[in-house]
């Protein structure tokens, strides 16, 4: 049960090979593209098939469209490891509907070419360890963006590399010596931009400090999870330069160090959910964010039996919470849909160490439905 998305493509214009010869003759080309249902060509505007428990959806049709398409094609610089495989990606894959077809190509005798293309900006990416159509990748890494407007892209040149590696550590502000801490954090690195088929973290040892290697050219949010009881996040820095917020441009391929900084005076929110009758609604989901912080993921909770629920680990700063009372997984993360709700939702000031107990809006379904329909 649940909500979903469906797409067509015609593969056979997209599997994976080195250059191949080309039709003699000049002019646009056209195929046909990977096409949502019902009738679309940009997952934005896909709809959504609702499927409800026990049921069994027949009739779905989909009519591939046609349009102008283009094609990539040049060169790897440096020593492709065998079976190195380029990934075409869209540069953009913001959004609610997370929905996009990789385009694979082989590199083969250094050279390689994207067919079927369709305008758009892409990244251009190696990495390590993708299997497409049963073959693997090697063990060189790539980014290259690309722009394809009304004709194709040819002669150009991606450097391969082995990947970048960045020491770091994990610090408790005050605190001297540091404890052995209660958790040993994740750190893991999240492409800004288009996506990566494989993600750089580690795990930070008992003194807090870790290596994150083969890291791909691009930039990233250095995420950090399983925090010590008590704590958030105050500061990262990396190169004596915060990137808390600007992220971590490592588009140069270089690496570097990687300081971050703990504070034990983490703030929590508590509260109970109430319905329209006054009842306590339990098992809905809670969000909290930061408003101007669209880059940052809200923090969730589930409410319980009695409609109460509790997000810890808060920074100081102001925050805007609110109850769905029935939202499809992954709609509370996009920012532009949450901004419609934000003068419906409780606001609050959180400061170093303070516990916020709050009643929360439980917004409706219908709400929901009708807010995403506009965002999508």
């Amino acid at each position: 049960p649940g909500r979903y998305y469906l797409s067509a493509t015609d593969n056979r214009a997209m599997m994976i090979g080195g250059p191949r010869e080309r039709p003699g003759r000049k002019g646009p080309e056209e195929g046909y593209v990977t096409t949502y249902f019902p009738n679309a060509l940009e997952p934005s505007a896909a709809a959504p098939i609702d499927v409800l428990a026990g049921s069994e959806i027949r009739g779905i049709e989909i009519r591939l469209r046609k349009a102008q398409v283009f094609h990539i094609s040049g060169k790897v610089e440096g020593n492709s490891a065998p079976n190195t495989i380029l990934m075409l990606v869209p540069r953009d894959t913001t959004g609610n509907v997370m929905v996009f077809n990789p385009v694979g190509a082989m590199v083969r005798e250094g050279s390689f070419e994207f067919n079927h293309v369709m305008p758009g900006t892409y990244i251009i990416q190696a990495n390590p360890g993708v299997s497409i159509n049963g073959e693997k990748s090697g063990g060189l890494m790539a980014r290259y963006v690309v722009t394809v407007s009304d004709q194709s892209l040819e002669n150009i040149v991606v450097p391969l590399i082995s990947g970048s590696e960045i020491s770091g550590s994990i610090k408790t502000e005050g605190v001297d010596p540091q404890p052995r801490p209660t958790a040993r954090p994740n750190i893991i690195l999240s492409a800004m931009e288009g996506v990566n088929f494989t993600t750089a973290n580690a795990q930070a040892k008992d003194d807090g400090t870790f290596q994150l290697r083969g890291i791909v050219p691009d930039k990233f949010r250095v995420n950090i999870y399983n925090l010590p009881d008590g704590t958030y996040v105050k500061s990262i820095r990396f190169g004596g330069q915060e990137v808390s917020q600007t992220g971590l441009d490592l588009t140069s391929g270089s690496g570097g160090t990687l300081d971050i900084l703990l504070s034990p005076n983490a703030a929590d929110v508590s509260g109970v959910v109430h319905n329209a009758d006054g009842g306590a609604v339990s098992g809905v989901a809670v969000s909290l964010w930061s408003p101007g912080h669209d880059a940052d993921p809200p923090k969730m909770a589930n409410t319980d039996q009695n409609g109460g629920f509790r997000i810890r680990g808060l920074a100081p700063g102001e925050y805007r919470v609110v109850a769905w009372e029935d939202i499809e997984p992954g709609l509370a993360q996009d920012a532009d849909f949450r901004k419609h709700f934000e003068s419906q939702a409780t606001s609050m000031t959180l400061h170093d160490g303070s516990h916020e107990n709050s009643e929360v809006k439980l917004i409706s379904k219908d709400a929901i439905e009708a807010e995403a329909a506009r965002v999508r």
